[in-house]
């Protein structure tokens, strides 16, 4: 049913040493898996355990859980589905393990699903633009940048100087604000 597995995650955990199991995505084919539990899934994040003991495996069980109480609590939420999975050896192929693991909604579907839709990271592909105040249409004001509102007006920048804009540029644009005792966001 899937038509390709790739990894997932940019951290240690795709290095071998710390992590025996990197994260999988699962690509589908739409046509194919119409009928099935992942119907009009086009990919799907396999959340597995990252080393053998068996302490892994039940670290897996809790979050799938945390997820599915989640869920419980509102729709704006990961849709997670439990699985064993059996895992085989590419160079042994008379070892294999199995294991419980889960797929994970895709981000982009959860938006979907709620009617939003993903907003720029805070990382190397952030713009000037992102800083912008955006009006909102539907409730008639402008609203400040998530990035800002969500953290409690603290903004975290990863890897700060490998954006698209220069980090002279990003500074300038809260520094000069600041130094006139000017709140750009709320006038």
């Amino acid at each position: 049913m899937a038509s390709k597995l790739r990894t997932w995650m940019r951290s240690f955990r795709l290095r071998p040493s710390a992590c025996e199991f990197p994260p999988l995505k699962v690509f589908f084919n739409k046509e194919t898996t119409r009928r099935t539990p992942f119907g009009g899934n086009g990919a799907l994040k396999l959340i597995t355990h990252c080393h053998k003991a068996p302490r892994y495996e039940q670290n897996v069980l809790v979050e799938h859980g945390v997820y599915r109480a989640y869920n419980r609590l509102t729709p704006l939420s990961h849709r997670s589905r439990l699985a064993r999975i059996t895992y085989l050896d590419t160079a042994d192929s008379s070892r294999t393990m199995t294991r419980y693991g889960f797929f994970l909604e895709d981000d982009d579907d959860v938006a979907r699903r709620n009617g939003g839709k993903i907003l720029p990271m805070v990382g190397g592909e952030l713009e000037l633009d992102n800083f912008d105040l955006a009006y909102r249409e539907s409730t008639k004001v402008y609203q400040a940048p998530l990035q800002l509102t969500a953290n409690g007006g603290i903004l975290i920048i990863d890897d700060f100087g490998r954006q698209k804009c220069s980090p002279v540029a990003m500074l300038n644009r809260w520094i000069t604000p600041l130094e006139s005792r000017i709140d750009s966001w709320c006038t």
